[in-house]
């Protein structure tokens, strides 16, 4: 009888306490969800499919809850079964939307990464790079730098001048010579250069002849004596003190001064205007 009564008393304040730990759960779910926006079960899956090990800590402590002496093993173990077939279901589509994510992100920066290219062959843009058939790659190949370095300098005049440099539009021009290239400034060439889309410059910065292999050359910014080199040549030039230059950086240079030189003609009405519409709006009441 003490036996049947213990076992009976202990049974009913255990199954007393269900309601309590049901309403403890809500509780702790709806304070967990109260900092979150959406449905309170959406917020519950969101939280869960973020932190999978979660579900594999869950599994593993119903698993050892089925060890224990009078439990069913065979429930507790598809309890954990499940909730480690969950853990993984989640964590393998965390990893295909970060590569989603990931490819999305590249192909936005490519595109942005992208030279600008005239649409309108009729259209007189402010300023335009004009490559040579031999320096198309410069602009055009997945790993080309010179139009995030021609953004960077829009960016540095900005910063440095307050002029909103005018956007730079790349095309190539069949009639050019193969490794020549030109600024153009509402149409009409200002400056022009010649370069080696795979060769390096070197320039002596005290103007001594340069002691090197390679195709003599004149910077074309400066009008400084140089010399086109290959990498391995490169390597040693920049050993001995010699100034190394890739040709992007040539271009980007004399785009420079090209810019510094003619101000005058590229600040014009459309730049004036984008200009004060980036004011803040109590200095644009001054304009």
């Amino acid at each position: 009888a003490f036996n049947v009564f213990t076992s009976l008393t202990i049974g009913d304040g255990l199954v007393s306490q269900i309601p309590a730990l049901v309403v403890s759960l809500a509780a702790g779910l709806i304070v967990t969800k109260g900092g979150t926006r959406g449905a309170a079960n959406e917020a519950v899956f969101d939280q869960l499919s973020n932190f999978p090990k979660a579900l594999y800590m869950a599994a593993i402590l119903l698993f050892g809850i089925g060890l224990l002496p009078g439990f069913p093993l065979l429930v507790f173990a598809l309890l954990a079964a499940a909730m480690v077939g969950l853990g993984v279901v989640i964590q393998r589509g965390a990893a295909e939307a970060a590569v989603a994510k990931a490819q999305a992100d590249a192909e936005a920066q490519k595109k942005q990464d992208m030279p600008e290219v005239d649409a309108n062959p009729m259209h007189l843009d402010e300023l335009r790079l004009v490559l040579g058939e031999g320096l198309v790659a410069l602009a055009n190949r997945p790993d080309a730098v010179l139009p995030s370095k021609i953004k960077s300098l829009r960016k540095h005049f900005a910063e440095e001048f307050g002029f909103p440099m005018p956007s730079v539009r790349i095309k190539d021009d069949v009639s050019l010579p193969i490794n020549s290239y030109s600024f153009q400034i509402h149409g009409v060439d200002v400056a022009k250069g010649d370069i080696r889309a795979n060769q390096m410059m070197v320039i002596n910065p005290e103007g001594a002849p340069l002691q090197l292999p390679g195709e003599a050359t004149r910077e074309p910014t400066f009008g400084l004596d140089a010399l086109w080199v290959d990498s391995k040549v490169a390597d040693q030039a920049e050993a001995q003190g010699y100034t190394v230059v890739d040709p992007e950086s040539v271009i980007t240079t004399h785009l420079t001064e090209v810019v510094k030189e003619n101000m005058s003609e590229l600040l014009t009405y459309g730049s004036a205007k984008e200009a004060i519409e980036g004011l803040d709006r109590n200095y644009q009441k001054l304009v």
